[in-house]
């Protein structure tokens, strides 16, 4: 059940994530949200896109949208400071790979699905945004975690009916990394994506 609710969470990131990059003020994190949404729709749906085209503006937005230092930092929690620098941007761009390659295979299931805003929670440059994930008949409890560096509100997290994407991640790395340190780690994570993309190519 936890995988199932994690690979949706990962759909709706990807349903919120597939926006051009926009300007905002503080307090705004909600009206980004929004214009996310709608932008993405509109890529989901332009039938003018092949394939390639979309994964590639997929591949540009999301990473323009997810602060991954950010969520890579609270994934590894405590390994975070015995990671060196070079293992820190490792993991980063490790996970960021691994999300692609799970929210690519949903690319071409779009049909219809939105996300409706319900309201926001700001303090100072963290902020809550609780959503609506419908899709057919149901309607799914979404709650963004935001935080604004330079000007821009970007993702840190994503929960979906209370799974949190950054928790369960924590403690499923936090295992590993402590049987088999950091670089074991990092080879795993690596070992995941190439067969994920194998798969992937099979089926193709």
């Amino acid at each position: 059940m936890v995988k199932e609710k994690l690979s949706a969470a990962v759909t709706v990131l990807l349903i919120l994530l597939l926006a051009a990059p926009l300007p905002c003020r503080a307090g705004e994190p909600s009206e980004v949200i929004g214009r996310m949404r709608d932008s993405a729709i509109a890529i989901l749906t332009d039938a003018g896109l092949d394939p390639a085209q979309r994964v590639e503006r997929i591949r540009s937005l999301v990473t323009d949208n997810v602060n991954f230092a950010e969520m890579s930092r609270r994934i590894l929690a405590v390994n975070w400071k015995k990671a060196d620098p070079d293992q820190r941007e490792r993991f980063a761009a490790l996970f960021r790979d691994l999300l692609e390659a799970t929210y690519i295979d949903y690319i071409d299931e779009y049909s219809d699905e939105t996300v409706q805003v319900v309201r926001e929670r700001v303090k100072e440059t963290r902020a809550i945004v609780d959503t609506i994930f419908i899709t057919g008949d149901n309607e799914i409890p979404v709650v963004y975690k935001l935080l604004l560096r330079d000007g821009r509100w970007k993702v840190i997290d994503i929960s979906i009916e209370d799974v949190s994407l950054v928790s369960n991640y924590r403690e499923t790395y936090g295992e590993i990394a402590a049987r088999d340190g950091i670089e074991g780690l990092l080879e795993q994570m690596a070992e995941q994506i190439e067969k994920m993309r194998a798969e992937k190519a099979t089926e193709n």
